[in-house]
């Protein structure tokens, strides 16, 4: 799918061939990270404090978490509970 979202520079992807929990990967710069969508937690990767702390806001809407996880679950159908 590729950008679902820009936060200023911080980039928001979903890919279609990839794992579960469901995720988004940010990347500023050259850092990356993955989130999981319902915990907001860390899965692995860095990003700097600003950018995560920008980054974790937007992700704490519920109708952010709910898009994100129905585009997961479209691209990766195989993975849906």
């Amino acid at each position: 799918m590729g950008t679902v979202h820009v936060i200023k520079s911080v980039k928001i992807y979903l890919y279609s061939g990839d794992h579960n929990p469901p995720h988004i990967h940010a990347i500023y710069a050259e850092h990356e990270i993955l989130l999981e969508v319902k915990s907001g937690e860390i899965i692995r990767g860095y990003l700097p404090k600003t950018q995560l702390q920008e980054v974790a806001e937007w992700l704490d809407s519920p109708d952010v978490k709910k898009v994100l996880v129905e585009a997961f679950h479209k691209l990766n159908p195989q993975l849906r509970h």
